[in-house]
């Protein structure tokens, strides 16, 4: 809930309270299973279980990718795509690191390294 000034409620919060808005990105549907190991209590692998997932479309394994820096994303704002372009870099991948999407690390390395060499080279 939220205080009346509009700001999330302490311990000493008092006077009308309001709903807190709540947005979703995305739905799940998961099942109410659980792994049977939890009822005998001393296996640790039942810690690893993952309930099924029902979406039809496919989770996608987001290991070895990251989302790129703040500041390498508008050092390739500053500098621009066309010239980027001319370093060998590919403009679908620089448009995706300017969207915040998840781009691998090794290519998110060598990219901000061709950027960092740019910039040597202009001053």
């Amino acid at each position: 809930m939220l205080a009346p000034d509009g700001t999330p409620c302490t311990g000493d919060t008092r006077g009308l309270l309001q709903r807190a808005h709540i947005v979703v990105d995305k739905v799940r549907r998961i099942s109410k299973e659980c792994d049977r190991r939890w009822e005998d209590g001393e296996d640790a692998d039942a810690i690893e279980f993952e309930p099924p997932n029902y979406d039809k479309e496919e989770e996608k394994d987001s290991s070895g990718c990251s989302i790129a820096r703040e500041q390498l994303i508008r050092t390739i704002k500053k500098i621009g795509f066309r010239e980027l372009e001319r370093q060998k870099c590919n403009r679908s991948t620089l448009q995706k690191i300017c969207k915040r999407e998840m781009v691998r690390n090794s290519l998110l390395n060598e990219y901000e390294c061709k950027i960092n060499l740019y910039r040597k080279e202009l001053k």
